[in-house]
């Protein structure tokens, strides 16, 4: 990189940029490589409230709970919820607190996933 004059506010901004760029490469902030499903669990539970923990704990040890995104086959986004998992065959989508818009509801009835609700137990209305 070169600049013809040094006092000039863009170059001075540009060598800024650079200088900071390769103090980057030389001195990376450490950052955890790996988060745990307790960490996980915790940051959900700091979202839906730590009276749902038991009920949270139960479908962690039951079933394999995701926090990513609900695709097709595609990869076609349905719908992003809080956790989603599958039991017997069925997927069940949890949005926290906040219900998700009539849009994302009527979507995920077209591929068969079942709104949770917090602290709802499988067996009490979470096929309706």
């Amino acid at each position: 990189m070169f600049a013809q004059r040094m006092s000039i506010q863009d170059s001075k901004t540009i060598y800024r940029v650079i200088e900071e760029c390769l103090d980057n490469l030389h001195e990376r902030p450490q950052v955890d490589s790996e988060i745990s499903p307790q960490d996980d669990l915790v940051d959900i539970l700091e979202i839906i409230g730590h009276e749902h923990r038991k009920w949270l704990i139960g479908l962690w040890n039951l079933h394999r709970v995701s926090q990513e995104p609900l695709l097709t086959k595609t990869g076609e986004v349905i719908a992003e919820p809080l956790i989603w998992f599958k039991s017997n065959g069925k997927t069940y989508a949890c949005f926290g607190h906040e219900s998700p818009r009539q849009r994302v509801i009527q979507k995920l009835d077209d591929f068969g996933v079942s709104v949770l609700e917090v602290g709802q137990d499988l067996g009490k209305g979470a096929d309706s």
